[in-house]
C-alpha cells in the first residue's frame, strides 16, 4: 500500500493563532513602511526649511555694511558656519553613506 505524503506545515502554523499572527505581521509591516515614508517626507521638508533659513541669514550677513571691507579669509571664517548649514545634500554629522532623503 502506497501512501502519498504531502508536506504539511508544522502544527503551530496550522493553528488559527499563528495565521492571525502572520496576518497581523503584514499589517505592521505596511504601517511601518507608511511611517518611514511620512518621516522621510517631513525630514526632507525640515532640511529644506533649515537650508532656506541659513541661506537667508547668509544673504543678510553679506548685505551688512562693512562686509565688503573684510578680506576673503575673514569673510570665509565668519560666513562658513552659515554656508555649511545652507545645504540640503550631505549631512555633515552623519557617516558618508548618509544623505538626506530625496
Amino acid at each position: 500500500m502506497s501512501r502519498k505524503t504531502t508536506a504539511r506545515p508544522p502544527p503551530i502554523l496550522r493553528s488559527a493563532t499563528a495565521r492571525d499572527f502572520y496576518r497581523e505581521l503584514l499589517g505592521f509591516d505596511q504601517a511601518a513602511t507608511r511611517l518611514e515614508k511620512l518621516y522621510a517626507a517631513r525630514f526632507k521638508q525640515a532640511v529644506q526649511d533649515r537650508a532656506n533659513c541659513y541661506t537667508l541669514a547668509l544673504e543678510q550677513l553679506r548685505a551688512t555694511p562693512g562686509w565688503e571691507q573684510l578680506d576673503e579669509a575673514q569673510r570665509g571664517r565668519i560666513g562658513q558656519p552659515l554656508a555649511s548649514r545652507a545645504k540640503t545634500g550631505r549631512c555633515p554629522k552623519h557617516p558618508p553613506s548618509f544623505s538626506y532623503p530625496g
